[in-house]
């Protein structure tokens, strides 16, 4: 996985696609270093600082958010037609959405005993949920969908800005083939843009400003798009569910705060509402 980054963070820069730090060859003339300690890359220092993370985004100004939003249209819009040499096995959202029930199932029997019982009585929910995101997915023909290399874990603590503009994209740990759309729509979720103070709840008006900006670095390409990001943040957001149950497995210390949080992202939003061609009138 860490010379598939290589070969797209060379490939982006070969674009003239200056947010992505380079990547330096060892001494044998490699990308990637592996050895007793661990394996190592040696990027170049980016520009500009951190002023959020996922989640929070209280210190980004509207100029910083358009700007988060476009810069990711032109990360996909220079990787839409890239074929790595190196095969990624990675799952798309899709299939992470057909195993979540059995997914599901798996972590509850490995939960601690007081967040099992608070997830029970939430199950049935959950279930109609899940069924009704791979209905949607199904409806979207998402096997059909144009895939190409995405981010998939791109928020406010993996970009630099400087001068309320991006000056540097990080953290391809979780890059993979997928929908673009899927990826804008993971940002959506990842940047929370809460409506007033509802925790959970997408503000639709950010939704709305976000598309226009990701438009901006990437145009309007696909017919039926927003069924296609409506489905996918659903799908986007209950595999972060699932994520979070497994970190909360394997740190029984980890945050209770986060799993509501991202239960009340499920269960607070209106996805069909959220993402409706009514609300995003744009050119």
């Amino acid at each position: 996985h860490c010379l598939l980054q290589a070969e797209i963070s060379e490939h982006l820069r070969a674009c003239g696609f200056r947010f992505i730090p380079k990547v330096h060859l060892n001494i044998d003339g490699e990308p990637v270093t592996k050895n007793e300690h661990g394996i190592w890359m040696l990027f170049d220092c980016a520009s500009g600082s951190r002023y959020g993370n996922w989640g929070d985004g209280a210190n980004i100004s509207d100029a910083m958010f358009d700007s988060f939003f476009e810069s990711l249209g032109k990360f996909h819009s220079h990787l839409s037609a890239f074929n790595p040499s190196i095969d990624t096995a990675d799952k798309n959202v899709f299939d992470f959405a057909l195993e979540s029930r059995e997914w599901l199932g798996s972590i509850m029997s490995r939960l601690p005993e007081n967040i099992r019982i608070s997830l029970e009585v939430r199950l049935p929910e959950l279930e109609l949920f899940m069924k009704e995101t791979i209905d949607q997915l199904r409806a979207v023909d998402y096997t059909s969908l144009p895939k190409q290399i995405v981010h998939f874990d791109y928020h406010y603590g993996n970009v630099y800005f400087e001068s309320e503009s991006v000056s540097a994209i990080l953290d391809l740990d979780w890059v993979r083939f997928d929908s673009r759309l899927t990826d804008f729509a993971a940002a959506i979720f990842l940047t929370a843009p809460y409506a007033g103070l509802e925790r959970g709840k997408i503000d639709q008006q950010k939704a709305v400003q976000a598309l226009a900006a990701y438009r901006r670095g990437f145009g309007r390409t696909e017919e039926g798009e927003l069924a296609v990001i409506e489905a996918s943040c659903r799908a986007y957001v209950f595999f972060q569910f699932l994520y979070g149950l497994e970190h909360y497995v394997r740190d029984q210390s980890g945050n209770k705060d986060d799993l509501e949080y991202m239960l009340d992202t499920i269960f607070k939003n209106d996805f069909k509402r959220l993402f409706s061609e009514k609300a995003f009138l744009l050119p």
